[in-house]
């Protein structure tokens, strides 16, 4: 359960330590191209989060019918297309949130996703969605019900579940596999079409801060992979070069202080992760960011762990995001 749990229902990738992490590898010497791929899947967020926005205090976001109608409003079949399956990545490549499983899709929404998947010569993973269907209880009773059934029959932890947890793993694992890959039909959908891959390549541009930073933050984390590292011993932070290391840094607490999760890592019981916040001090200071700095260390030294996380909630997001965009920048790091 735990496992389905993370790979198919959490929203973020916990920045290369855990979830479903996309291929990256270290940065040159050069500013990054930010990938087709990465805006492909931000279109995807864009799409989900307009078609179940989270209604707080609500089991389940509920679809939202107007912004569908708006995607199908879209002149061209093949930017219809390019948005449904930037979306179908985001579930079930990346992961975006339990709003968006697929058991909670209306059949407009299912039928709509299939159809984009033979459309454009993806038939393995049409297959692998419609053996999902097949597979999951409940199908048959709608949404909301079938997601409702599948969450209360994960309370209980038995055979059963744990086989169906294998079981959907396995097919996730398949999708992520399937060959040709959504990326690759995009991009014979932009071959085919100049005027559409000219403003598709425009929206490199428009992906936010966020999104670029979170793609940063793997980056980073490819020239890390590359250092022998024995799991149970500290993370080799110090090995990357000084700026380097201050840009993960800040982009670790921006991805933290997005999910309202800092506190996950607040003297972590793994001390592979046990030097991340001290070294997060360190780099917030070098930034000039001295102030939030002294949060930081102020909560380190707080020997009750809940008043600590507590005093973490006082850093500030907003100043810390723009510093450590301007400081990947200055280091010819920012993705263009």
């Amino acid at each position: 359960m735990k496992r389905l749990v993370q790979q198919f229902c959490i929203g973020v990738v916990f920045a290369g330590f855990s979830g479903v992490a996309q291929a990256q590898e270290c940065p040159g010497e050069e500013a990054p191209v930010y990938p087709m791929e990465q805006v492909l899947m931000a279109d995807g967020h864009v799409v989900g989060s307009a078609l179940f926005p989270i209604t707080y205090g609500q089991p389940l976001s509920p679809f939202n019918s107007g912004a569908w109608a708006q995607l199908q409003a879209i002149p061209t079949q093949s930017e219809r297309d390019v948005l449904l399956l930037g979306y179908v990545s985001s579930v079930m490549i990346e992961g975006v949130g339990l709003e968006t499983w697929v058991t909670l899709w209306p059949d407009v929404l299912w039928e709509a996703v299939l159809d984009a998947l033979e459309r454009n010569g993806l038939a393995s993973q049409k297959a692998i969605l419609e053996r999902i269907a097949a597979g999951m209880p409940g199908w048959e009773d709608g949404p909301e019900s079938r997601t409702m059934q599948l969450l209360a029959l994960f309370q209980s932890d038995t055979e059963e579940t744990r086989l169906l947890s294998d079981w959907v793993l396995a097919q996730l694992t398949a999708f992520q596999a399937a060959e040709p890959s959504i990326a690759q039909a995009v991009q014979m959908i932009l071959a085919a079409d100049a005027d559409f891959a000219a403003r598709f390549d425009e929206r490199r541009r428009l992906v936010p801060e966020t999104e670029k930073l979170s793609w940063l933050e793997y980056s980073i984390m490819a020239c890390l992979n590359e250092q022998p590292w024995q799991a149970g011993t500290p993370f080799p932070f110090d090995a990357l070069v000084e700026t380097r290391r201050d840009v993960l840094m800040l982009t670790m607490i921006n991805t933290y202080l997005n999910l309202g999760m800092l506190g996950f890592y607040y003297k972590p019981v793994d001390p592979s992760f046990s030097t991340v916040l001290p070294f997060a001090a360190e780099a917030l200071e070098r930034a000039g960011l001295a102030e939030d700095a002294a949060i930081l260390r102020d909560a380190l030294a707080e020997p009750d762990p809940s008043a600590g996380v507590l005093k973490l909630q006082a850093l500030n997001g907003a100043r810390i995001q723009r510093r450590t965009v301007d400081l990947a920048k200055e280091a010819n790091l920012w993705p263009q």
